[in-house]
């Protein structure tokens, strides 16, 4: 058994983020590959702020035309107070 091998998988595990989620204000009806433009106009947000959201949430960089999933719509709203139905 190799102890510096195991310290070294240790360390590997990244950190958790952790955020401070606002009340639960409503519930908003989104499309799987929206636009960051498009949701940023739904929430009343610019979409250099989305775009930062994206980046803080998911290490990915984007701008107002990329299309995000699902996935990352519904953690994006949730930052506002929001939760995400999908539309079919």
């Amino acid at each position: 058994m190799d102890v510096l091998k195991l310290k070294a998988e240790e360390e590997e595990v990244p950190p958790v983020r952790v955020f401070e989620l606002p009340p639960l204000v409503g519930r908003i009806m989104v499309p799987s590959g929206l636009r960051v433009g498009d949701l940023a106009n739904m929430l009343k947000q610019r979409p250099s702020r989305i775009a930062k959201d994206v980046l803080k949430l998911f290490g990915r960089s984007v701008t107002a035309r990329h299309t995000l999933d699902f996935f990352e719509i519904e953690q994006v709203v949730r930052l506002y107070g929001f939760t995400a139905t999908q539309t079919s």
